[in-house]
């Protein structure tokens, strides 16, 4: 059933759109093969939307990046980056002129923060975003066709009941498993339905993976053994890989990507940093708006090449990451995908401080099974923890006093033990969370 199903897939694409072609475009591209598809798409994108799209014709112009009919490429850096604000409440001026919207999809997006976003998107962009994830597929060694759980809770996200939808996933050997809430008695129903799936490969949000890992490792619920591991939607530290790869006896792949912007990166190897796809065009920019040279973390501005229906031009995105050191891959690679940058926090001397650096203090306490560190003020801090066993009196101790070393030794510190926290609506769960803006 699984060799008919691989077929069928394969067969459906090739007579349904361009997805074989964009994908053997992909696979053949390497790094002077990267720069010349990105700069021509790049350069095509810049003169539509200087042309067809209202809200970018100033923009561009200002930014000098379009000029007595010609554009200039050299100046993109000196486009004002796009913010969500702006793709709420310019919705219309960032639709092409002249697009049947009738054609087009529109993703809607809460993500973490609460602040929906909406976006169109052309048949397309959705074709290249379908290659890209067929790219990443290829990666792990999966093929659509193998079973395949997809382990996941948003209410944006839950799988269409009509029957085109239906059809595709039989093809692609797809089976959804839901898991809103990160509760052991929904933990442990998920765990057995992924051991009687038997799946080849499971597609999970890492927490939700991390957290059935656990209790694998007890031994009270069974263990599926895939072939691979796919994490996306929320970071996956070290220690959350580890647990899992250990729990599952399979290796890891982290992707990253967004309902606006589609599949951005994905590991090309486990751990190996991600990938950027050929598609996008990432920046990662310090606060003055300069690039951050590899190594420092940074905020990411995104921009889609795509999608001509609406486009996305330097797209403030929201998180946080860093170009990876000396990495050996032909793409540009990303490391340490971390926070939001709404969740960066601020020290007393009004300094933003890397929040990754949190995670640390808490990653490597067995006792700790779940956390969340909350900024309520400049000099309070808030850390939630669901614990595994009783803490340790001197691990609280150690913990207070990492925090103090870079919030500030007046900075006053509740370290508080609960039976649960919640996960965001989107069904997301948020490490970091800051109430404090940061200092201009």
């Amino acid at each position: 059933m699984e060799a008919l199903r691989i077929a069928l897939w394969r067969g459906w694409l090739h007579l349904t759109g361009p997805v074989p072609g964009h994908l053997a475009t992909l696979e053949r591209l390497r790094r002077s093969g990267l720069e010349a598809f990105r700069e021509e798409r790049l350069a095509a994108l810049l003169a539509h939307a200087g042309r067809a799209v209202p809200f970018y014709r100033r923009r561009l112009a200002e930014a000098g990046v379009l000029a007595d009919g010609r554009v200039r490429p050299d100046r993109f850096a000196a486009i004002p980056p796009l913010t969500r604000g702006e793709l709420r409440g310019r919705f219309d001026d960032l639709v092409a002129e002249g697009v049947d919207r009738g054609r087009c999809r529109v993703n809607t997006t809460g993500g973490s923060t609460g602040e929906p976003v909406r976006v169109l998107e052309d048949a397309e962009a959705d074709a290249w975003n379908v290659a890209v994830k067929l790219l990443f597929d290829g990666w792990t060694g999966y093929r659509p066709g193998m079973r395949r759980a997809i382990l996941w809770t948003s209410l944006h996200e839950a799988p269409s009941r009509r029957l085109r939808p239906r059809v595709g996933r039989w093809l692609r050997g797809e089976t959804w498993v839901d898991c809103l809430r990160l509760s052991d008695a929904e933990l442990r129903a998920a765990a057995r339905t992924l051991a009687d799936l038997r799946p080849r490969q499971i597609l999970a949000f890492a927490d939700r993976l991390h957290g059935i890992a656990r209790l694998v490792e007890t031994g009270r619920v069974p263990a599926a053994r895939p072939d691979s591991l796919v994490v996306s939607s929320c970071p996956c530290t070290p220690r959350m890989r580890a647990v899992i790869e250990r729990a599952f006896s399979a290796p890891l792949f982290d992707r990253y990507g967004s309902r606006e912007l589609g599949a951005v990166a994905g590991e090309r190897v486990p751990g190996g940093g991600l990938v950027v796809a050929p598609t996008h065009l990432v920046e990662v920019l310090r606060p003055d708006g300069t690039a951050a040279p590899p190594g420092e973390v940074g905020e990411l501005v995104v921009t889609l090449l795509t999608n001509v229906a609406m486009p996305l031009i330097r797209y403030r995105i929201g998180d946080r990451a860093a170009w990876a050191l000396g990495a050996d891959d032909p793409w540009p690679v990303l490391t340490r995908i971390g926070g939001r940058t709404s969740d960066t926090f601020t020290a007393a001397d009004g300094a933003a401080v890397d929040s990754a650096l949190f995670l640390y203090a808490l990653e490597e306490r067995p006792w700790v099974a779940r956390y969340r560190v909350t900024q309520e003020a400049v000099d309070r801090v808030l850390v939630e923890v669901v614990p595994a066993s009783p803490p340790p009196p001197v691990d609280l101790a150690d913990i207070e006093r990492r925090i103090k070393a870079v919030m500030g030794a007046t900075c006053a510190i509740e370290i508080r033990m609960v039976e649960d926290i919640p996960v965001s609506p989107s069904g997301k769960f948020r490490y970091l969370v800051s109430h404090v803006a940061a200092r201009a």
